[in-house]
């Protein structure tokens, strides 16, 4: 038997598996919720200073085991300043969840607590800053699941900074 013959055998014998071949198609979801801690507007915040931002639970609403990590995202044409993404830290950044059960997620392998945290650097800008604080699946696929909370704050000048007078 050719080469060729033995592809056309071998395309025959898959096609006739998966038509007769007793398949049936696994319908499984990925899921992914948010429960949001305290509010996320920090309202005035100095510069040089490290905030602790709140927290946020991420639950696995699926029926399937996945990947989730958390970053950050912005409005398009947003009035606001974006707030850079290294000023951001999440802990952890990336974690696995198992689905929850009967609609219950407050096992400790369906949901996880991720504190946010937020560094602002001396050299940031006054000014009103907006973001999301988005957590999203990370299944490696070029679809996910995402769900996020706003963000927002406003830097401003610095207190104990001395004014200087001209002379």
């Amino acid at each position: 038997m050719n080469n060729r013959a033995k592809s056309t055998l071998v395309i025959l014998a898959l096609a006739l598996l998966l038509v007769f071949g007793g398949f049936e198609p696994v319908a499984a979801s990925q899921g992914i919720g948010l429960i949001v801690g305290p509010d996320f507007d920090l309202g005035e915040v100095e510069k040089r200073q490290i905030y602790h931002a709140g927290q946020m639970c991420i639950v696995n609403t699926g029926d399937e085991p996945s990947w989730y990590k958390m970053d950050v995202s912005y409005l398009q044409n947003q009035s606001q300043l974006p707030v850079p993404k290294e000023w951001i830290t999440f802990e952890p950044q990336r974690f696995y969840l198992y689905p929850g059960v009967n609609g219950v997620y407050q096992f400790d392998y369906a949901q996880k607590i991720v504190q946010v945290y937020l560094s602002i650097p001396r050299n940031a800008r006054k000014g009103e800053y907006f973001c999301y604080l988005e957590a999203s699946t990370d299944s490696g696929s070029w679809l996910s699941l995402a769900v996020g909370a706003p963000f927002s704050f406003t830097v401003v000048p610095d207190i104990n900074k001395k004014k200087h007078k001209s002379r």
